[in-house]
């Protein structure tokens, strides 16, 4: 009976060591690629309030398109005005519906503006795209001195 290792005992032996090395080098990589997407859609996704948030303030008549940086995320938005409108209401707030009629509603001073806003969000390589309806109004009433001039009902 012979001891010891024979060559074809090394070389299998070699081989399943170098194919545990490489699959483990690949699975480090794609790890590492892996965790970079995640941390890439992290920062995005943290961004998505701050993103709302300013869009609420900009004003889509003057900037319907524009970009903005939000830290290392920047924001693209398209803004389009898809419905403009006026608030009616009765002068009693107690007769409502069929019983109301055309000489009891009144116009508010309000002009209400609805926005469609598509907004992309992009860090390094990665863009997303979202979007959102945002509401915007104007007060078409009396400001300043005129509100001293005005009858209280």
């Amino acid at each position: 009976m012979v001891r010891g290792f024979i060559l074809i005992d090394i070389i299998i032996a070699s081989l399943i060591l170098t194919a545990a090395v490489a699959a483990t080098m690949y699975l480090f990589r794609i790890g590492f690629k892996e965790l970079e997407q995640s941390n890439t859609i992290s920062k995005i996704v943290s961004k998505i309030p701050q993103a709302v948030s300013y869009l609420k303030t900009v004003d889509f008549k003057t900037k319907p398109q524009g970009d903005e940086n939000l830290g290392e995320v920047k924001l693209t938005w398209d803004a389009k005005l898809t419905n403009t409108g006026e608030i009616n209401t009765t002068k009693n707030p107690l007769i409502m519906g069929p019983m109301a009629t055309d000489m009891q509603i009144q116009k508010l001073p309000y002009k209400l503006y609805l926005y469609h806003v598509d907004f992309y969000l992009s860090y390094k390589n990665y863009k997303d795209h979202y979007d959102i309806d945002i509401l915007k109004y104007k007060y078409l009433g009396p400001t300043g001195k005129q509100l001293f001039n005005v009858p209280i009902f």
